[in-house]
């Protein structure tokens, strides 16, 4: 039996398009393996939104050449952003790489197999029904038009194109009958999704209707088209989990309206406000950028003082780093590298302080835990199972227990907090 094998790098409309790269292969006849040196086909999913994340895909395209070294006959395939960004480079200086798809082609993804000769036409096979697996996500619009002064993304993925809403629907329902319980919808910014006069919001409705959808999970946000309607959408859909995800990027006016983000902190801050008025036990997460060019203390100071004042469910802090073809990439990135990491662990030790405090309120309340995952604890001497699931506010909760509860709604008591993660007892 043939095997393939992805690695996947950035957000989660990646993870989306390889589950997508995965289940046509498995329709094709071949299997996952986990190791790349006994696979027929590797597929190396590649991001370019940071400088870091493109260095590892470098990385692991330059690992490849062992294993074509071993496998001469091996396909060894490169998709994605940085693919579509850099792609000629790619061609020309990775010999190993027989095949480069751009993330403008992902939805393309079979027909260029085919056409390429990598897969042969004509060969398919019933996708096998994962027991295991109970969530899953769906790329409801692909593009950007926002262009945010520091994004690449616009320029790799293209404008904004809305999936048609019965497409959709469909691809939910065909996940329901192999055991989905749990949906994401994702998008570059999926408050922007308008498909034959369905909004999101709309949309939300629509998949809540869906019988064996038991959670519904989007991301992610742009502030500045987070409507009433949505809110109110939120709150009433018993299906739709309570967790927004609101990229704020700075505190500091003079820094946003250099990044383009079309909000001023205030405009921000009164949209948290309103989220929490809507609905009170949400959980709002965010983005936060360091390092910005012209960055000086006083605005890192002001992306301080927003912090403490919002004070986020958790946050992901990151550097800025250049990227071509963006109108940041033309200023001059004067914030030193010393400066970047001293701003950057005073932002992430703020942020996860913040996090743990907002975690530790919650012991002892009940959170109702949709279980994903098992692992044994052969370390711990009894006869329970490590399980992992999470809250309709999107908080990851570990707790043990002798039966096999994946897929099951349960009651969780949250005994102990932690910054990512709660612990808590099965409530009988």
């Amino acid at each position: 039996m043939k095997k393939y094998y992805i690695k996947t790098f950035g957000c989660q409309m990646n993870a989306a398009d390889s589950d997508m790269f995965s289940e046509y292969l498995i329709s094709c006849g071949y299997l996952p393996t986990d190791t790349p040196d006994n696979a027929d086909i590797v597929i190396i999913n590649t991001c370019s939104v940071r400088q870091h994340a493109e260095e590892r895909a470098f990385t692991e395209i330059g690992d490849m050449k062992h294993y074509k070294a071993a496998n001469p006959n091996g396909k060894v395939i490169v998709v994605g952003c940085m693919a579509e960004n850099l792609g000629d480079e790619i061609k020309k200086k990775y010999q190993q790489v027989d095949l480069v798809i751009g993330a403008k082609n992902t939805q393309n993804f079979p027909e260029i197999m085919t056409q390429s000769g990598i897969i042969q036409k004509g060969i398919a096979a019933a996708v096998a029904k994962n027991d295991n697996k109970i969530s899953s996500h769906i790329t409801i619009m692909r593009g950007c038009n926002n262009f945010c002064s520091y994004c690449i993304v616009p320029y790799v993925r293209g404008p904004e194109q809305s999936k048609p809403v019965d497409e959709i629907l469909k691809e939910i329902t065909d996940l329901t009958e192999r055991g989905i319980k749990e949906i994401s919808l994702l998008g570059q910014n999926v408050n922007s999704y308008f498909s034959n006069n369905v909004d999101f919001a709309d949309l939300l409705a629509k998949v809540s209707e869906i019988k064996n959808i038991k959670r519904i999970r989007f991301m992610t946000n742009h502030p500045k088209d987070v409507s009433d309607k949505l809110l109110k959408s939120i709150s009433t859909l018993n299906k739709v989990c309570h967790h927004i995800h609101l990229p704020l990027q700075s505190g500091s006016d003079k820094i946003l309206e250099l990044m383009n983000r079309k909000y001023t902190f205030e405009n921000y801050y009164q949209l948290v406000r309103k989220i929490r008025y809507y609905i009170s036990e949400i959980s709002i997460t965010s983005d936060i950028m360091t390092g910005f060019p012209t960055e000086t203390d006083k605005d890192h100071k002001a992306t301080i003082e927003a912090i403490n004042k919002i004070g986020f469910d958790f946050t992901y802090v990151f550097k800025y780093s250049p990227r071509s073809k963006t109108e940041a990439f033309k200023l001059k990135d004067d914030v030193t590298k010393e400066k970047k990491e001293k701003w950057h662990k005073e932002l992430l030790d703020l942020c996860n302080s913040i996090a743990k405090e907002r975690n530790t309120k919650l012991i002892g309340t009940l959170s109702e835990v949709l279980v994903e995952s098992s692992a044994d604890t052969p370390e711990i001497n009894d006869d329970k199972k490590e399980f992992f699931g999470k809250g309709r506010d999107n908080r990851g909760i570990v707790f043990r227990s002798a039966k096999n509860l994946i897929g099951q709604s349960i009651n969780v008591k949250i005994t102990q907090a932690k910054i990512h993660s709660l612990i808590g007892e099965v409530e009988n």
